[in-house]
């Protein structure tokens, strides 16, 4: 009878044993690619495990890897997204041939130093988790083109960051970089994209000018309080975004930026538009919501590529006759001001797509607007339109969605 109950007892852990292994290797989400093969579980993967080159294992709930995907020697990419990972194994540094890894959404609150192991590395995925600080070796990946670190909790770099001499992308925004631009940046000379929006950045560094081959630029949402003329030395960018700073003081050189294609300077505090911004000729996007302007400098019609300018929640009472010169607008955003009068001139949008006019005091619209015949939305809500001239306005743009409600939207915030 005992030896009955302890063979059933042992049977009884196989069982448990190979239901934990089962539990173990069931994925949410599971696909691996290699030799022109798609295959959609691990057991199938394992076959043959020297061909598989890239890994997909997001959105599991992991928070270790499993032992058998180390046999996976040849992997080239690895997506380990939207897990549980507190923490990465020494063991990562097996996947001597890796090139993308992404770590997005985890829960990591460290780095191994043996991820400096993985020389071949191009890509690193690291935003959304939890990390303070990085290892030395982080150093080690000179091959590294792009490390997206944006919404974690750095407070500064290791000095060996600066080894990272060819990586093109790096995003660290939203992390607590405090008051000073960190220094190992500025060593980083191939860069061409940086965000370092949302963190606490009083000011940019003259040695900004190293990174000569910035094409974008984003220090939005810091504590800015000007934007120095070595900015103007940097004449490769082509998007700049300085959103939502407290800006007092735009440097002319800013129009040395002969290349910038986009231009976002919402939530800014401007009273007045820098006239240099209107030598800016290759300008198609221009955001300027949320600021204290009344009137725009004549030089504007100069941005003549012009296809997006957004003057949203500004002070003013009646549409620049300039504007209306921009003929290559595609969409012109006037939310939130006082206007009493659009002027006939708007007739000679006719690329507009997107008219916003909610927001403010109008009654009528002159009849030219019926020459926007491209327009496909116009948003009148919250205005002072009679029912007769809401009519009107439909007849002559017959093609065109037309918005007219009364909301309770505060146009001031």
């Amino acid at each position: 009878m005992i030896r009955k109950s302890i063979i059933f007892l042992f049977m009884f852990l196989i069982v448990i044993g190979c239901s934990r292994q089962t539990i173990k290797l069931k994925f949410n989400r599971f696909s691996a690619y290699g030799d022109g093969k798609m295959h959609f579980s691990l057991e199938e993967a394992l076959e043959e495990p020297a061909s598989i080159t890239k890994l997909e294992l997001w959105h599991n709930q992991l928070e270790q890897l499993p032992n058998e995907i180390f046999a996976f020697i040849n992997l080239r990419e690895l997506n380990l997204m939207d897990n549980k990972f507190a923490e990465l194994p020494a063991e990562i540094s097996k996947f001597e041939h890796l090139e993308f890894i992404s770590l997005i959404e985890n829960e990591l609150t460290k780095l191994p130093k043996e991820i400096g192991k993985l020389i071949h590395l191009k890509g690193l995925g690291l935003s959304s988790n939890q990390l303070s600080q990085l290892p030395p070796e982080i150093g080690g990946l000179t091959n590294l083109k792009s490390l997206l670190l944006n919404c974690n909790r750095l407070i500064q770099l290791p000095a060996e960051f600066r080894n990272l001499r060819n990586l093109q992308t790096l995003s660290l925004q939203r992390n607590q970089f405090w008051w000073e631009f960190p220094d190992e940046i500025l060593h980083l000379t191939s860069l061409q994209n940086l965000d370092l929006g949302e963190n606490f950045l009083t000011e940019i560094p003259s040695d900004i000018t190293k990174l000569t081959n910035l094409q974008t630029l984003s220090l939005a949402c810091n504590r800015l309080e000007q934007i120095p003329c070595e900015i103007g030395k940097l004449t490769a960018l082509k998007y700049l975004d300085l959103h939502s700073n407290p800006i007092e003081y735009i440097s002319p050189e800013i129009k040395n930026l002969v290349n910038l294609q986009s231009l976002v300077l919402y939530g800014i505090k401007l009273k007045r538009l820098p006239v240099e911004i209107c030598e800016l000729t290759n300008l198609h996007t221009l955001l300027l919501d949320r600021n204290h302007l009344s009137d725009l400098p004549s030089e504007i019609t100069n941005l003549t590529n012009l296809s997006r300018l957004t003057l949203g929640m500004n002070e003013f009472i009646e549409l620049p006759i300039e504007i209306c010169m921009l003929t290559s607008l595609r969409e012109l955003i006037l939310t939130g001001n006082k206007l009493r009068f659009v002027p006939p001139e708007i007739g000679q949008l006719t690329n507009l797509e997107e008219l916003r006019l909610d927001g403010n005091q109008l009654e009528m619209l002159p009849p030219e607007i019926a020459r926007l015949t491209k327009l496909r939305m116009l948003i009148l809500n919250d205005n002072n339109f009679s029912d007769e001239e809401i009519e009107k306005i439909k007849d002559l743009l017959p093609n065109t969605n037309i918005d007219n409600l009364k909301t309770d939207i505060d146009y001031s915030k």
